[in-house]
């Protein structure tokens, strides 16, 4: 099974992964962010988008790691991505969802002055380019993945946001 937590910076999902993580210890999780710093000090060089979403060498190396995951047993990945642009859609998400039927998509959202607000308070985070994508992502998100479950985080404990999840996937709440 893969949940592929999706959503705008500043939506929660590092934080309800790190959730899910600890109420299901037997999954693993796979921040694409984590990846993408990893990706850039090892492959400055290699052309392609500025984003993830959009680096092809990019989105090429991280399905490949989700393939692995799955190819060697693992039973949960939690994968954290945000998918804002249609070719990280096309030759990732679709590609992944059509080879493992067990593929939930869940889109976090909340109000932009939520948004906004999480984002200034967080100081591990470079601010200015998440407020900078804020609404090109939103905007996105909001016009594609119509299957997609849709969540909203404004005033929600995380572990609410959990229990939401493990009900759209049909998944037991306590392990």
């Amino acid at each position: 099974m893969i949940i592929w937590l999706d959503g705008t910076h500043g939506v929660g999902k590092t934080s309800v992964a790190e959730a899910i993580k600890e109420r299901c210890p037997q999954s693993e999780s796979l921040d694409s962010d984590v990846y993408w710093n990893d990706f850039l000090e090892k492959n400055c060089l290699i052309g392609g988008g500025c984003f993830p979403q959009n680096n092809k060498p990019f989105i090429e190396r991280f399905k490949h790691l989700i393939e692995e995951k799955m190819q060697s047993g693992c039973a949960f990945l939690i994968v954290q991505m945000a998918l804002t642009e249609k070719e990280c859609k096309e030759r990732l998400f679709d590609c992944l969802k059509e080879a493992y039927e067990n593929t939930f998509h869940i889109i976090l959202t909340a109000e932009i002055e939520t948004l906004i607000s999480r984002i200034k308070s967080d100081s591990d985070r470079d601010q200015q380019f998440a407020l900078s994508r804020l609404k090109w992502n939103t905007k996105f998100l909001g016009q594609h993945y119509s299957d997609a479950a849709r969540i909203v985080t404004d005033n929600k404990s995380i572990s609410d946001i959990v229990d939401e999840i493990f009900a759209n996937c049909n998944l037991k709440t306590d392990f």
